[in-house]
């Protein structure tokens, strides 16, 4: 669209090209979702506070027009991408429900890139660059058992493209998708080659990272079946003159959920490709900073978003109860 201070002109479609490749988005399908968080049994004195961090869904070409309800009223609507309630004045067997209502259009995304035009050299003065090849608790690329790994799989290649193609072939190939895998640990996962979409996505990213590859792990849900949905977790890599490249670790591995998928080229298509049932929340870590110095933060491991902290309760909260729904499909079409 064209926005001028007359209004927006009608919507076309088009296609960005360059040297290096094209990104196409296709098959749009709507959606209705709802999810949230029920705080019950709180013990606190008066005057305390719970402040519950949902993540929003994330605005991009592949999710579109996102429209959100949240109930209580936020007292942020978008920190981070984050949503922040407030909940205060506790009464005694009291319920606390807050949920997030989200209508959007979802794309799928289709890269075609020529290796042969991808620069060798990123800027490394970038801002980007430097944020996304560095280590955090999350993608430990800083480990020497990660590094050998990198360096026992890329050798001498220099093209990052084909790089992260090796890396992901290595993922796929050497490490064994199991969905009962549990823990954090992705060094573990790497040694024992094995793991769920969580320790997949984060061993992928800490290879590339460790190949100086930018690269971000994504958190979010797949949707599959009749409306059924799981936790899932994916990665994005940085081309130059490019872009960001969508990549699925757990799906080229062997990961099924009911019959989905149902191609026959899982491998190749999950390497550049993402259909329109994967719904995006965060996009790497976020990272929130405590609000109360005396106040206890807590985060939630393998929910449907990379963050840092998911409920903080002031010092006057002595105990409570926090059950985090799942990401429900209410309606799509």
């Amino acid at each position: 669209t064209v926005v001028t201070d007359r209004g927006s002109s009608n919507s076309q479609y088009f296609e960005v090209t360059n040297q290096v490749g094209t990104k196409t988005y296709k098959d749009k399908r709507g959606y209705e979702i709802r999810y949230g968080v029920h705080v019950s049994n709180v013990n606190a004195a008066a005057g305390s506070a719970i402040d519950l961090w949902l993540p929003g869904l994330s605005h991009a070409l592949t999710q579109r027009h996102v429209e959100s309800i949240v109930e209580p009223k936020p007292m942020w609507s978008d920190y981070k991408g984050l949503i922040r309630v407030h909940l205060t004045g506790f009464k005694p067997n009291g319920t606390y429900p807050v949920s997030v209502t989200d209508y959007f259009d979802r794309y799928a995304i289709e890269t075609h890139i020529d290796p042969t035009k991808v620069r060798n050299s990123y800027d490394t003065e970038r801002e980007l660059y430097k944020v996304y090849t560095s280590p955090n608790k999350l993608v430990p690329s800083d480990n020497p058992a990660v590094q050998k790994i990198e360096q026992e799989v890329v050798r001498n290649q220099s093209n990052p493209y084909e790089r992260a193609r090796l890396l992901y072939d290595y993922v796929t190939q050497k490490m064994k998708y199991s969905a009962s895998a549990t823990g954090n640990d992705v060094v573990a996962a790497l040694k024992t080659g094995s793991g769920d979409s969580y320790l997949l996505s984060l061993a992928y990213a800490a290879l590339l990272r460790a190949s100086g590859i930018p690269a971000r792990p994504v958190a979010g849900v797949l949707v599959y079946g009749d409306k059924k949905t799981v936790n899932h977790y994916w990665d994005e890599f940085f081309v130059p003159d490019f872009g960001w490249v969508p990549v699925d670790p757990a799906l080229g591995a062997g990961a099924r959920y009911g019959d989905f998928p149902s191609r026959s080229d899982v491998a190749d298509y999950y390497f550049g490709n993402l259909d329109n049932q994967h719904l995006t929340f965060t996009e790497g870590l976020v990272t929130v900073d405590k609000l109360l110095p005396k106040g206890k933060a807590i985060a939630r491991p393998r929910a449907y978003s990379f963050q840092s902290v998911n409920e903080e309760s002031s010092a006057g909260v002595a105990s409570y109860d926090a059950v985090w729904d799942r990401v429900r499909v209410i309606d799509w079409w």
